[in-house]
């Protein structure tokens, strides 16, 4: 039998038009638009005959043991060994790394040791350009862009620069908005172009990205899924809760009147930096608050945390555990829906 097209059933009675003829064997002819198709029960002889075929891939049994014993010794086996100019990196981060008493500071991590960069202030005036023309086109969009920008100011994320920063680690960075939501819970980010090149060369270019230190996500969602309640929250801007020391600001300054104190989106570095530090206050912290500090380091994923709970009374304990340890780092506000449906 040749089959010429093939229907799908949601298509099916688009192309039947309702004629019909059956004989005695069962066997049923329906007119379609396409011609005459047969269907219904075939007429065959019997048979004691039966042929059956089966296929199955089997993977071998060395690589079924490795599965098995990799998803079983999850949060148990020891890390990976660390390369040499990961470790060079490590060592680097945690020199620049300080705590003031309210919180953490730190410094770029710089390719060459020293930034050689170039006065790209032309380019960042242009970019600026760009993005008044565009946010002119929407009133509101010019509104919440400019909100956004003056809590930097409110909050102390960005300060006043001076006249002109020192050669050779002076940068103008470009920014841009990213809008996320819809209605009221449209928000507004500002994220920061540190690969926007200027005389064969950006901001990023001369950054390193650090190595990685993301916790395994598949680790961190079966771990979440072990106990009946389950727990969700994350850092409130936490890039912004880490200041830039003050010899790195000049090469994150905003045109001409401000630079920027505090990690910002858009840097090579910034991912880093940040769940760096966070990862180092909980260390610092584990004799202090070993729940939390261990949840932190085992079940946060950047900037948000999954782990689940026994009860809602030990979910309620933990989610405070959480915001103290968090609020002595300088990180003051962990969100996230569990915390109103815990009280």
């Amino acid at each position: 039998l040749t089959i010429d097209v093939l229907i799908g059933v949601d298509h099916y009675y688009d192309f039947v038009t309702g004629r019909m003829k059956r004989n005695a064997t069962g066997s049923i002819a329906l007119e379609t638009l396409l011609g005459w198709i047969t269907c219904g029960k075939p007429h065959s002889s019997p048979s004691d005959e039966a042929r059956v075929l089966l296929t199955k891939v089997e993977e071998p049994t060395n690589a079924v043991l490795q599965k098995f014993w990799e998803i079983e010794a999850m949060g148990i086996t020891p890390e990976d060994d660390v390369a040499p100019e990961d470790t060079r990196l490590m060592e680097r981060f945690e020199k620049s790394l300080s705590f003031n008493g309210e919180r953490y500071q730190v410094g770029l991590l710089w390719s060459e040791g020293q930034p050689d960069l170039l006065v790209n202030v032309k380019q960042a005036m242009r970019r600026l350009t760009m993005v008044e023309r565009r946010l002119a086109q929407s009133d509101k969009d010019s509104c919440d862009y400019s909100s956004t920008m003056r809590r930097y100011l409110v909050n102390g994320w960005a300060e006043p620069a001076t006249e002109s920063g020192p050669t050779k680690r002076t940068w103008y960075l470009p920014h841009h908005a990213v809008y996320k939501g819809e209605g009221e819970e449209r928000k507004c980010r500002v994220v920061f172009d540190g690969s926007a090149c200027y005389g064969e060369t950006s901001l990023n270019s001369q950054l390193e990205a650090g190595p990685p230190i993301q916790m395994d996500l598949l680790r961190t969602l079966l771990r979440f899924r072990r106990f009946r309640v389950g727990l969700q929250a994350d850092i409130e801007n936490m890039y912004l809760q880490v200041q830039i020391r003050e010899e790195d600001r000049d090469e994150t300054q905003e045109v001409c009147k401000y630079r920027l104190t505090r990690v910002c989106f858009g840097l090579t570095c910034s991912p880093f930096l940040a769940v760096s530090t966070v990862r180092v206050h909980a260390r610092r912290h584990q004799a202090t608050a070993p729940r939390a500090a261990a949840e932190v380091l085992c079940n946060m994923y950047v900037d948000d945390l999954a782990t689940s709970c026994e009860s809602p009374a030990e979910a309620r304990t933990l989610t405070t555990q959480l915001e103290e340890l968090m609020a002595s780092g300088g990180f003051h506000r962990i969100s996230g829906p569990a915390r109103s449906r815990l009280h």
